[in-house]
């Protein structure tokens, strides 16, 4: 799951579950732009600077998130690593404006909701809101 954030989204990113929060791991790398031309042009995800973290949720199981840099956002900060979490407590936050968030989940382990798999139909890109509702846990 691909989370890009706008220059007038809220920079602050949350927990989506509770769980354990692991190890940050900073990975070096460049600052292309995030927007969706700029992924025709540029292996955007694997070049820029990025952050990732394995989060040991209670409901989706391992998942690992990758915060990545983008054009005029130099810094990653995620505030806490090796702690429990609590779902919608504040994990981090990009300085400047816009990146990407990138949620990696087992297969099977989410089930988008009707309404989000129908808009990204197509590569298509649907505006989520933090907190916004978007999948539901499968049992695995």
């Amino acid at each position: 799951m691909i989370l890009r954030l706008c220059a007038n989204d809220y920079h602050h990113y949350c927990y989506i579950d509770d769980g354990f929060q692991g190890r940050n791991h900073f990975v070096k790398g460049l600052l292309h732009s995030v927007q969706p031309i700029a992924l025709e042009n540029a292996p955007v995800y694997r070049q820029n600077r990025r952050m990732w973290t394995i989060l040991d949720t209670v409901n989706f199981g391992k998942v690992a998130q990758i915060e990545i840099g983008a054009l005029l956002v130099g810094g990653i900060v995620n505030d806490h690593e090796n702690v429990m979490m609590r779902k919608g407590a504040e994990m981090g936050h990009f300085e400047l404006i816009g990146s990407t968030i990138v949620l990696l989940f087992k297969k099977g382990h989410i089930d988008l909701l009707p309404e989000i798999k129908e808009c990204i139909k197509g590569d298509k890109e649907v505006r989520v809101i933090q907190g916004q509702h978007i999948a539901n846990r499968t049992v695995f």
